[in-house]
């Protein structure tokens, strides 16, 4: 006899192509296929009748093992259909999966509470800016391309904040680029017709620039990103973080394997690369670019007398100077 699923389990978390990647995964494999017609429901929670579910899920499977009842979008659910639950949640059949999708649970509730922690519940939560190359390498490898670390890099800082629903749809474009030409790597140009800037030009050059006070070739990358639409914000983003954690690195002087655990950095590679940014800068130096920067920044947000490209320019300047 095949191991059943859990009688509830919650599918939570802001990511939503994961979890209805995830719900479709349950659609395929709790219910064989023959027996779906009479053992397999769906309904969104803020337009089901209460004891209709209820007593469907309380209800023996016909002619298989377990029966599926999912009700998505239960945060819009009613009081009426949260009562029910929790009445439910006491006493669940052994013979029904019921399927809970919530993308924001609300944990002060007891309820929410009990099923949050219950063997069945997965959470599905956006990745970082970090952990995003990693995620987009795998994607791309499963379609036998490989995705170079830098690129990966680059492309993450330009998506970061995105949903994986719009980062899957540029794998795609990625995908359907490289596979054009016969290819099995992506690479500079493809992140650039993709993206529709120049190779050689991203988020992690202009940083690397600045780190190396090189403000011709530092001005000339910005010059080039500013062409994109929603830059500004991106780019103070991405240096006050850049800037930041290369101030706490200077905390570590040489020490790579502290400063590798203490800032969770991704292996002896980035800590090199962090080393290799902070060369030639003092930890006061990094302290008073990060405020410059945040001075930028909110200079930008709150409407500051020079238009954005000027105010970038002016603190890439200054940054290749400090």
């Amino acid at each position: 006899m095949p191991e059943l699923a859990p009688p509830i389990k919650l599918l939570f978390g802001e990511e939503d192509f994961l979890l209805e990647a995830r719900l479709a995964e349950l659609l395929e494999t709790v219910v064989p296929e023959s027996a779906r017609d009479f053992n397999q429901d769906v309904f969104l929670a803020e337009e089901v009748q209460p004891e209709a579910v209820f007593r469907l899920a309380s209800s023996y499977p016909v002619l298989c093992d377990q029966r599926l009842v999912v009700l998505k979008g239960m945060e819009r659910a009613s009081a009426a259909l949260l009562r029910d639950l929790e009445k439910y949640s006491r006493a669940p059949s052994p013979s029904t999966c019921l399927v809970l999708c919530c993308a924001k649970p609300d944990k002060r509730k007891s309820l929410w509470k009990k099923l949050v922690k219950a063997p069945g519940s997965e959470e599905f939560s956006r990745p970082s800016v970090h952990e995003l190359p990693e995620w987009m390498s795998r994607r791309l490898a499963g379609e036998g391309i490989e995705l170079p670390r830098e690129i990966a890099r680059s492309l993450a800082m330009h998506l970061e904040g995105a949903g994986l629903r719009q980062v899957s749809g540029e794998m795609e474009k990625l995908s359907l680029l490289v596979q054009s030409d016969g290819r099995n790597k992506v690479e500079d140009e493809d992140l650039a017709t993709v993206l529709g800037m120049p190779a050689n030009y991203s988020v992690w050059n202009l940083i690397d620039a600045v780190f190396a006070r090189d403000a011709r070739v530092a001005c000339g990358i910005l010059k080039e990103l500013l062409q994109l639409p929603s830059m500004e914000f991106m780019l103070t983003g991405a240096m006050a973080r850049s800037f930041g954690r290369a101030w706490l690195a200077s905390q570590f002087g040489s020490n790579r394997a502290e400063m590798t655990r203490a800032l969770g950095l991704r292996g002896d590679w980035q800590a090199g690369n962090l080393l290799k940014q902070i060369r030639g800068w003092q930890p006061a130096s990094l302290s008073r670019a990060s405020r410059m920067i945040r001075d930028t920044d909110m200079d930008l947000k709150g409407g500051g007398a020079l238009p954005a490209k000027v105010r970038l320019s002016q603190l890439v300047v200054e940054l290749c100077r400090c």
